[in-house]
């Protein structure tokens, strides 16, 4: 439904769109985005997220990566990683590899930030790809709204972890792809998100459960109505498991300290009784449209979840596994999110199916998804305003510098 007009000569869009993103790299995103099927479009967004980086530069979690990247200048690969500040921020391979070969050109924080930025793009345009097979089709209103929430799941600005979210496309790419293909190579390449960071470990487990209880989609319902009750309790199950040598490498060695872990528990209460309540509900908000969809599709169609079984077998786990994290808001507000992005790649999916095409016809799904989609765009936006303030962000280019604000966390 965005995209309207076709493409004859991907030379003259790609020419075009370079001008008009040396001019305003905002033009040429809200260009690239009306074409969004074509492959000129979405490097042109791998291109503006490096802009954006770029302007924007060290922020949250990001300022922590770049005070630590300056101490990568004149070091050696190795002595970096064998380095405590260094393995105190991440043990996987990816940041400190991405540190070291940016430190031998000692690009600038702005540089640094821009190129952090456009590595989190390209594996969430990698990601969006593997849905290629469907979005080229012509796809209308609904299934155009439901891929466009899955685009905005997971909040733009969360290149400034670096790691986490990086690492869970890479994910995404070789999950889907596998769900998509039933190639099992797929399945075993998604290991490589723990080049990224280990606490994807978690989901490559449930992928595996996955595989074994897909069949059982009855049991699956009861452990998601258990992780409910739990949910309840005030006990830390992270904490505990973060006890144990077995868990331990998952965990960053600061986690296991009794301290630590009582100052998660307040920080956690804090964010759950006095946090931004509009935030907290719009992945709650999402899911719970999710579900409402499959159970609108169950109306018509018996065997809705039979299709794509192993991924709906992991959203259910790995939602179950987000309530019994509840107590830590870190890893419960990670994996409710994965779960979400699951989600609505299996919505996308099935709505491709003969037996569920029904629901493209009809008025209130899409009224209630268009609602939804401005929900999930602008409540991030809302979020990180102080960040976002600035016109020449907008109305600017690389010659109209902002000021770095240099927000950290707290």
């Amino acid at each position: 439904m965005i995209q309207k007009f076709r493409i004859t000569n991907n030379g003259s869009y790609a020419a075009f769109l370079a001008i008009l993103f040396l001019i305003s790299p905002f033009l040429a995103l809200c260009m690239a985005i009306m074409m969004y099927k074509n492959i000129v479009s979405q490097v042109l967004f791998i291109l503006f997220s490096f802009y954006f980086g770029f302007q924007l530069g060290p922020n949250l979690d990001l300022m922590q990566h770049y005070h630590n990247y300056l101490d990568f200048f004149g070091k050696s690969f190795f002595d970096r990683y064998a380095d405590f500040n260094t393995l105190y921020l991440g043990k996987e391979p990816f940041h400190i590899v991405f540190k070291y070969i940016l430190s031998r050109v000692e690009a600038n924080s702005r540089v640094f930030c821009g190129s952090s930025a456009a590595i989190y793009a390209t594996t969430f345009i990698y990601f969006i790809r593997q849905f290629k097979g469907f979005y080229t089709q012509k796809i209308g209103l609904l299934r155009t709204l439901v891929f466009l929430i899955l685009a905005v799941t997971v909040e733009f600005y969360w290149y400034f972890g670096l790691r986490f979210w990086t690492g869970a496309f890479v994910f995404m790419i070789f999950y889907c792809r596998y769900i998509i293909t039933n190639q099992k190579k797929f399945l075993f390449l998604t290991l490589t998100a723990l080049l990224f960071h280990f606490a994807l470990f978690a989901v490559i487990v449930v992928v595996i459960f996955a595989e074994l209880l897909y069949k059982f989609q009855p049991a699956l319902y009861v452990l998601v109505m258990v992780s409910f009750i739990y949910k309840q309790v005030q006990w830390n199950l992270i904490a505990f498991l973060s006890s144990f040598s077995i868990f331990r490498a998952l965990f960053k060695s600061s986690y296991q300290n009794t301290s630590v872990q009582q100052a998660i528990s307040v920080r956690a209460k804090e964010y759950y009784e006095k946090g931004n309540l509009i935030y907290q509900s719009r992945i709650p908000l999402l899911l719970i449209i999710f579900f409402t969809f499959i159970a609108l599709l169950w109306t018509k169609n018996k065997n809705v979840t039979k299709s794509y079984p192993k991924l709906f077998a992991s959203i259910l786990i790995l939602f179950a596994i987000a309530n019994f994290g509840h107590a830590d808001f870190v890893f419960y507000e990670r994996y409710l999110k994965f779960t979400c992005l699951m989600s609505y790649s299996y919505l996308f999916l099935i709505l491709f199916d003969k037996s569920n095409i029904w629901i493209n016809q009809t008025f209130f799904p899409k009224m209630a998804l268009a609602c939804v989609f401005i929900l999930a765009l602008f409540i991030p936006l809302y979020q990180q305003r102080e960040l976002l303030s600035e016109m020449a962000l907008w109305f600017g280019n690389f010659f109209t510098i902002i000021p770095l604000k240099e927000i950290g966390n707290t």
